[in-house]
């Protein structure tokens, strides 16, 4: 950490009592979830008495801390709708001090790196905790509206549900085994999403005679208006568990379930444009694996946190559901991230990863009845992408889909570096699991090319009398001379800080195509055909200038004319890195320069050589 990282924590004080004497001043933030003046609102419905009985005040305190940390995360902007500073206000520290009923459990060594290792992977911030001694308690009834007349209801499974396809599919089936119990465990942050789950809780119980099976638990997390800085919520899935997992403690209960498919939970990035952790990581199986870990250290009991739905991909889910005979429940879910845009009869936007990935599923399995185009504000194939936002994400979605479609299992694993970790979170034998993987994302490529190409061939008429409007997807693939889903290959660029200076750049050379680049916080992996090491003639090998990189990490930083790479051409080859490296990072000045004139060339950034365990 640096000199001015004390400068950067956002320190936050938590609960209804006043900090230290002559401390006030430290904190930018004070948060409350205790009546009667609190700005931090929690509230369960569905509760019966004797639920309530088996309330541990772990419980409690594990519900009040989720909550202050989804409520912190969005108190501290990471720096706007356009990134100034290219991300650089991305990566946050939160020092948060909160009281708790039980502090010496709270205080564990273990119980607090868990804590603070899942929150860090999640959100890509830095969280420490001060856990003090509560000073006043909730009253009974302050977070949970108790039903006095509600029977005690045991569990089979409890599920997160959301109110979108996929945990609507989860929830058909549990139901399947007329003897099973489920508890479907909501966060409720809007009014809209309320009203599309409960539409599914009444269709669900319908549909399977199963009132007396099914017990819904609606919680509403929310705050005062003035706390939110950032829309961003990149703990929402700590909050989400933390609370099933305090009915599962009231249940007596060892397990929840979120039901996501893989392609979203395994989150692969669409695109290196992505900063840090806008590639959202909820269901990431490492995610789960953490909260496991956590949930057991904390209950001092094993406990699961499982995803059924990891291999399948959207299209596989819907395949399920159209399988039961229920794909008509599709369109009271609700899958669109825009929730305060999307309201009416038009509640999905249609051009959000989700809108995406719900529209292709839907034509994939040619279920357009049951979710009709005239509910989404804009039409995926046909309609004008004038947002910039809008048409970067729809392509690039496209462009990944493509891209897996025909990718090896060797370059996929090249190409995505987050593929080790996601199997390393995976329980049975490596190799199995990563071949999981890989086929999951395969299939999922094969599935969106064909519904590509299938709006290709019944558009051809159009395409062929130009009607085709040139900024809709459809126009772009077309534009693009593209016979099949995949468009053009993009060079990724670093999110370089405001103000960097190459001195303040690092790049580790990884293995034979696969390098680590950081400046400050900011750190990425990539493969170097990605940004723009690639051999124009041989477009699957790395080019000399990334050879030329790698001899100058072998030698530390340097070339000259006693090096192996050394001849009358490195000149050029210098020019033509130094010109990469500018476009990668976006900096004007050579990072490459010479020394002592007519003797060698030397980094002005620092590269390190790092493979093969060096």
């Amino acid at each position: 950490m640096d000199s001015n990282a004390s400068d950067r924590v956002t320190r936050i004080w938590c609960g209804p009592d006043d900090p230290p004497k002559g401390s006030k001043s430290q904190y930018s933030s004070f948060l409350n979830s205790i009546p009667s003046q609190n700005n931090v609102y929690l509230r369960a419905e569905n509760i019966s008495s004797r639920m309530y009985q088996h309330l541990p005040p772990l419980a409690l305190d594990l519900l009040e801390i989720a909550a202050y940390v989804y409520c912190a995360d969005q108190s501290k902007t990471r720096g706007g709708a356009t990134f100034p500073r290219n991300g650089a206000d991305w990566y946050r520290q939160f020092e948060l001090s909160i009281p708790v009923r039980l502090p010496e459990r709270w205080r564990s060594t273990e119980v607090k790196h868990k804590l603070t290792t899942l929150l860090g992977f999640l959100s890509e911030d830095t969280f420490t905790f001060n856990f003090r001694g509560t000073v006043r308690d909730v009253s009974r009834d302050a977070y949970f509206a108790l039903d006095e007349g509600k029977p005690w209801f045991k569990p089979d499974s409890i599920l997160l549900f959301s109110g979108g396809l996929d945990s609507l599919t989860g929830a058909v089936e549990e139901l399947q085994d007329p003897n099973r119990k489920v508890m479907l465990v909501s966060h409720r942050p809007v009014s809209t999403i309320d009203k599309s789950q409960r539409d599914l809780m009444a269709a669900l119980a319908r549909r399977f005679d199963a009132s007396r099976r099914i017990l819904h638990v609606p919680v509403w997390v929310n705050k005062d208006k003035g706390i939110t800085k950032d829309a961003n919520q990149r703990t929402r899935s700590f909050l989400y568990a933390s609370i099933a997992t305090v009915l599962a403690m009231m249940t007596e209960s060892n397990a929840i379930k979120f039901y996501e498919n893989g392609i979203v939970s395994c989150n692969l990035p669409i695109s290196r444009q992505v900063v840090g952790a806008r590639a959202s990581r909820s269901t990431h199986p490492k995610s789960l694996k953490l909260m496991s870990d956590f949930f057991s250290a904390l209950l001092d009991r094993s406990f699961s946190v499982r995803n059924p739905f990891l291999a399948k991909t959207k299209t596989d889910v819907l395949e399920l559901l159209k399988h039961r005979d229920t794909a008509d429940l599709i369109i009271d879910s609700h899958s669109c991230t825009r929730t305060r845009s999307t309201t009416g009869y038009q509640n999905h936007c249609g051009v959000c990863s989700q809108c995406i990935e719900r529209r292709i599923a839907v034509m994939a399995n040619d279920l357009e009845s049951c979710d009709p185009e005239d509910r989404y504000q804009s039409s995926l194939f046909l309609n004008a992408l004038d947002r910039r936002e809008d048409l970067t994400m729809v392509e690039s979605y496209i462009q990944h889909a493509g891209l897996l479609e025909t990718m090896s299992d060797f370059d996929f694993v090249q190409h995505f570096p987050d593929f080790y970790t996601i199997i390393g979170s995976l329980d049975g034998k490596p190799n199995e699991a990563g071949q999981m993987i890989y086929d999951l994302h395969k299939r999922h490529g094969t599935q969106v090319g064909s519904v590509v190409r299938a709006q290709i061939e019944s558009n051809a008429e159009m395409i062929r009398k130009r009607k085709i409007h040139p900024k809709s997807l459809l126009g772009i693939i077309v534009g693009e001379s593209i016979t099949g889903p995949t468009l053009k290959r993009a060079t990724y660029r670093f999110p370089t800080p405001e103000n960097t200076k190459w001195d303040q750049v690092i790049i580790e050379i990884l293995s034979r195509d696969s390098l680590r680049v950081s400046v400050g916080r900011v750190s990425q992996k990539y493969v170097a055909l990605d940004i723009g090491f690639r051999d124009k003639r041989k477009v699957d090998l790395p080019n000399k200038q990334w050879e030329l990189l790698c001899q100058m990490a072998e030698s530390g930083g340097v070339i000259n004319w006693s090096s192996s790479s050394a001849s009358h051409t490195v000149g050029k080859q210098i020019e033509s890195l130094n010109r990469i490296l500018r476009e990668f990072f976006g900096l004007s000045d050579n990072p490459i320069s010479r020394y002592r004139k007519q003797v060698g060339w030397a980094a002005r950034f620092r590269i390190v050589d790092k493979s093969f365990g060096k």
